[in-house]
């Protein structure tokens, strides 16, 4: 299956690749890989990983900029990059959570209540 993976990977082919990287992660159960995805802390960054996909880049893009042209010269450009990673992953994180407590909690809300409506549609059209 190791082999199977890196020739998707040659391939250049992202869906394939995707899911010969899935099944291969699947075969192997009891490995270090899935104990890596089952993780607590790599479990709750799935939780929030629609907020940090949403906000990573503007975020990444205004305030890491910002942060690097306001910093460039006073420090060592590691120490830089460091520092403006660290800072803006960090407002990333906050913001997803955020995210994820407003506008995923009321996004959800909205379509349970449609899905409802949608299924008393379908019930009342089936039933005469």
């Amino acid at each position: 299956m190791t082999l199977a993976l890196i020739g998707a990977f040659f391939l250049n082919n992202t869906f394939i690749t995707a899911i010969v990287f899935s099944s291969w992660i699947v075969m192997v159960e009891g490995s270090s890989i899935s104990r890596f995805f089952s993780n607590k802390v790599t479990v709750w960054l799935g939780t929030i990983s629609l907020g940090i996909f949403v906000l990573h880049w503007p975020i990444y893009n205004s305030i890491g900029a910002f942060m690097i042209k306001q910093l460039y010269g006073s420090m060592s450009n590691g120490v830089l990059f460091a520092l403006t990673f660290t800072v803006t992953s960090v407002i990333v994180v906050i913001g997803s959570v955020a995210f994820k407590m407003t506008v995923e909690r009321y996004t959800s809300y909205v379509c349970s209540k449609v899905d409802c409506r949608i299924k008393k549609l379908c019930s009342r059209s089936n039933v005469k």
